[in-house]
C-alpha cells in the first residue's frame, strides 16, 4: 500500500508542478467478443487463405442457409505487440476486410467459398532511408488467430480506384527472404535466442549451408546478406566466412569473450556480405575459431536481390519494389499470369483492395506490398468453437510477489471490487 500510495502521490505532483500529462486513451466498452458465436482458425505463413463448406464444417459451422452478408473475420495480424506504452495499438480486435465468392445468390453453399489475406506470425519492417526491409521475427507464437462470426453484416474487399495508365513499366521488385532458428538460449536467460552451432565440438559441424528461396532471381544482379551471428572464443577473436553461391563474399569478426565471472557468456556482430545471385542461390557459413572449444552461432540472416514479377513456379506472389517510389505512375507487367490472375493491394493488410489491372501511381514511399494470386490458395487450421467473452485487451499488465488487491486504495467491499475482477483481467 505504501508504494502504491507513493506512485500516486508521485502523478498528482507532476500534474501540479505543471508537468505535460499524457492524454489517456480510450477503450471499447466491452468485447466484439462478448455476444454471438465464434470459431477460431489459425495461419502460420503469409498468404491468401481459403475458407470453404469443408472448412466451416469443421468448425461446427451450421452450414444449411449462410447468408453470404452475415460472414465477419476478426483479427490483429498476430505480429509482436509493441512493448512501448506510448505505442498506438487496437485494444479489441479488428475486422477484416475478405471476399466472399457465392454465385451471386447471395447465400453460401456448395462450392462457394471465402478468401482472406493473413500476414502471418513475422513481419517485414521498412526502412525508408536506406530502402530496404528488417525482419522481425514472432518469438511468441509460430500461428497467427482469427475468429469467425456468422451474424450482422461483414467487411468486404473494394476495388481500388483506376489509376489511369501505366508509366514506367515495372518488370522486377525486391526479393527478401529471412532465416532464423530459435533453440539456444544462453544461461537460460533473456529473450534472446540462437540457431545453429558451429563449432568442432563432437557431432558439431564447422560449416552450414543455407538454400535462399528468391524465385525468379534475376541472373546477375547484386544479391546481399546482412546477418547477425554470436561465438564464444575465449581469449582471441574469432570470425565467420561467408560465401554466395560457393563465391566469397565477406567475413564477419566477433570479439573474444573474457575470464571474469561478469563478463558476457558470448559475443556478437552484425554486418553484410555481397554476392550476385544465380538461377538457384545459396550462403554458406564457416565459422573460425579463435580459441579450443570455440563455438559459434548463428543467430538469423536475410537475403535481398532483384527477383522477377513471374508466375514461373508459383501460385502466389508477394512483391513490391522501391525503384518505383516516386512520382508518377508505374505499370507492373507480370509474366505468366492468367485471366484469373487477381492483384491485392495489402498496403493494409487488414483492409486489402483489389486492383484494377496492374498499374498503379507510384507511391512516396514503398509501404505497397501487393499480393498477386491465381487458382491456389493456402488453408487455414481449424480450431474450435470460442465462448463468449466480455473482457477487452487489459491496459496494464501487473506482475507481483505479493497477493494483488482487487481495487488499490479502496477497501474489499467497495461495489465491484472482486478477486476473480482482479485476476482476471477482465475490467
Amino acid at each position: 500500500m505504501m508504494r502504491t500510495a507513493y506512485v500516486l502521490l508521485l502523478t498528482g505532483w507532476l500534474s501540479a508542478a505543471g508537468f505535460p500529462a499524457r492524454s489517456q486513451r480510450t477503450y471499447a466498452p466491452h468485447s466484439v467478443l462478448s455476444t454471438g458465436n465464434w470459431y477460431q482458425l489459425s495461419v502460420s505463413a503469409p498468404g491468401v487463405y481459403k475458407i470453404d463448406i469443408p472448412f466451416l464444417n469443421s468448425l461446427g459451422v451450421s452450414t444449411g442457409s449462410i447468408p453470404s452478408a452475415s460472414v465477419r473475420l476478426f483479427g490483429n495480424g498476430g505480429q509482436v505487440i509493441p512493448e512501448a506504452n506510448s505505442t498506438s495499438r487496437p485494444d479489441d480486435l479488428v475486422e477484416n476486410a475478405i471476399r466472399v465468392v457465392d454465385g451471386g445468390d447471395g447465400i453460401l453453399n456448395g462450392t462457394d467459398y471465402i478468401l482472406f489475406y493473413a500476414n502471418g506470425p513475422d513481419e517485414w519492417l521498412k526502412d525508408s532511408v536506406n530502402q530496404r526491409f528488417v525482419h522481425r521475427k514472432n518469438i511468441y507464437a509460430d500461428r497467427s488467430y482469427y475468429f469467425l462470426q456468422i451474424g450482422g453484416t461483414g467487411l468486404r474487399i473494394p476495388n481500388a480506384p483506376v489509376t489511369g495508365g501505366p508509366g514506367v513499366p515495372v518488370t522486377s521488385y525486391n526479393g527478401r527472404f529471412f532465416h532464423e532458428l530459435d533453440t539456444v538460449n544462453f544461461l537460460a536467460s533473456g529473450k534472446e535466442w540462437y540457431g545453429e552451432e558451429l563449432s568442432s565440438l563432437p557431432g558439431r559441424s564447422l560449416s552450414r549451408q543455407f538454400a535462399l528461396s528468391l524465385p525468379n532471381a534475376v541472373a546477375g544482379s547484386p544479391l546481399l546478406i546482412r546477418t547477425q551471428c554470436a561465438a564464444r572464443s575465449a581469449g582471441a577473436s574469432s570470425r565467420f566466412d561467408i560465401r554466395v553461391n560457393d563465391v566469397p563474399s565477406g567475413q564477419l569478426p566477433v570479439n573474444a569473450v573474457g575470464g571474469g565471472p561478469y563478463d558476457a557468456f558470448a559475443q556478437q556482430n552484425t554486418g553484410f556480405a555481397a554476392g550476385t545471385a544465380t538461377g538457384a542461390n545459396t550462403v554458406t557459413y564457416t565459422y573460425v575459431p579463435g580459441s579450443f572449444n570455440a563455438q559459434g552461432w548463428i543467430n538469423w540472416l536475410e537475403a535481398f536481390t532483384r527477383c522477377q514479377l513471374s508466375f514461373s513456379g508459383q501460385n502466389q506472389l508477394l512483391f513490391r519494389d522501391w525503384a518505383s517510389v516516386g512520382a508518377g505512375t508505374a505499370g507492373f507487367v507480370i509474366s505468366q499470369a492468367s485471366a484469373n490472375t487477381e492483384v491485392w493491394d495489402i498496403t493494409d493488410p487488414l483492409h486489402p483492395q483489389q486492383m484494377q489491372g496492374v498499374s498503379k501511381t507510384a507511391p512516396k514511399d514503398c509501404g505497397s506490398m501487393w499480393r498477386l494470386t491465381q487458382a491456389a490458395f493456402y488453408s487455414p487450421l481449424p480450431l474450435a468453437r470460442s465462448a463468449t467473452r466480455t473482457c477487452i485487451m487489459p491496459p496494464l499488465l501487473i506482475i507481483s510477489l505479493l497477493p494483488i488487491h482487487p481495487c488499490p486504495g479502496r477497501p474489499s467491499g467497495w461495489p465491484g471490487c472482486t478477486s476473480s475482477r482482479a485476476a482476471s483481467g477482465c475490467w
